[in-house]
């Protein structure tokens, strides 16, 4: 019968569970290898030995289940230490980046977008149009049925058939240039 520290010797130098490891996490497999080895350590020396006289096969799917877990469970001690994280910026950290910014290019930017967008639905029916147009006044889908009369259930339908025009015209846009 092998020990804990046995069993975790010989976890720790073997290929397929570090490949496994990089497998789940693609992005610092290194560090997810190392924290998924210590979350193992952890487990109680009892059940790692009852795990592993029952094969090997089956504790490599029991060490697997705990790198899954780990991997997703944004409480984990791994994303607890290597998740992104905010940054708050001064009020001079963000004027400085404003000011790399350069304000005509983005302006012109913006614009091209806008008007590609508006050409995208140019071709739609009038009654779309007007309910986009009303659509982005009232800002919800149950005012502007409110406000109209019109049943929510055709205001929406109008709206999806719309913003998917103007979806595919964007990722065509894309796609082609």
């Amino acid at each position: 019968m092998k020990s804990k520290n046995d069993i975790i010797n010989e976890l720790c130098h073997d290929a397929e569970f570090k490949n496994i490891c990089n497998k789940i996490s693609k992005h610092k497999s290194e560090d997810f290898y190392s924290e998924t080895i210590l979350q193992i350590m952890e487990q109680p020396s009892e059940r790692l030995e009852e795990i592993y006289q029952k094969g090997i096969n089956g504790f490599k799917l029991y060490c697997t289940y705990i790198a899954w877990n780990m991997y997703r469970n944004k409480y984990s001690p791994f994303n607890k230490k290597y998740a992104f994280k905010y940054v708050e910026l001064t009020n001079t950290q963000l004027f400085e980046k404003v000011e790399q910014i350069n304000a005509e290019e983005l302006l012109n930017a913006v614009n091209k977008r806008i008007d590609f967008i508006n050409e995208s639905y140019k071709g739609q029916f009038p009654y779309d149009v007007k309910m986009l147009e009303l659509y982005i006044s009232t800002g919800s889908l149950r005012k502007m049925a409110k406000a109209t009369g019109i049943p929510h259930t055709t205001c929406y339908n109008s709206i999806n058939r719309i913003k998917n025009q103007i979806s595919d015209a964007i990722n065509l846009e894309h796609f082609i240039g």
